[in-house]
């Protein structure tokens, strides 16, 4: 298999785990900015990771990117959004260059990176941020719709369905 088929492989298979539980709804409508809802403004502004935990089946806990991830995930006042998570610490590799990792360190890179961009609104009726992707490290999310369950408890931004995932953000001041 070659380098670029290998990363292909790879940036399509690597990220799992990510969002899959994440994503209840993926359309492939065309693309436009929307207006976010009116009360989108609890969103607006730039949050840090603080917790970003998956429960699998038999309960255990699964920290895809470590027990101390960091990212930043931002949404701006004209609808959109862009959102980055890494694992700490980060691998270091043989190479200083893409093309000359290991497949190893190329398949530790790619999952221990996420990032993704597009944009938000806000369905206040069901508690949803509604996120339109428009790129992504996960190519398969690529045009898709993820509604997203949410609350805002103080300066904390929680995602997440509580049972099988939750991510904990922190609004930057």
């Amino acid at each position: 298999m070659n380098h670029h088929m290998l990363t292909s492989a790879l940036v399509t298979t690597a990220f799992v785990v990510i969002l899959g539980s994440a994503v209840s709804s993926c359309t492939s409508d065309a693309q436009q900015v929307p207006a976010p809802a009116a009360d989108a403004d609890a969103i607006v502004g730039t949050w840090r990771l603080v917790e970003h935990s998956n429960w699998d089946s038999s309960g255990a806990l699964v920290q895809n990117f470590g027990p101390n991830p960091i990212g930043y995930f931002v949404h701006d006042r004209t609808g959109h959004f862009s959102v980055q998570i890494m694992r700490t610490p980060a691998i270091h590799t043989s190479a200083e260059e893409p093309d000359s990792l290991t497949q190893s360190e190329l398949r530790e890179h790619l999952q221990g990176y996420y990032a993704g961009f597009g944009t938000y609104t806000v369905d206040s009726m069901r508690s949803e941020s509604v996120y339109r992707i428009e790129g992504n490290t996960r190519p398969q999310l690529i045009g898709t719709e993820a509604r997203l369950p949410y609350r805002i408890e103080g300066d904390s931004l929680i995602i997440g369905d509580g049972k099988t995932w939750h991510r904990v953000w922190q609004r930057l001041r």
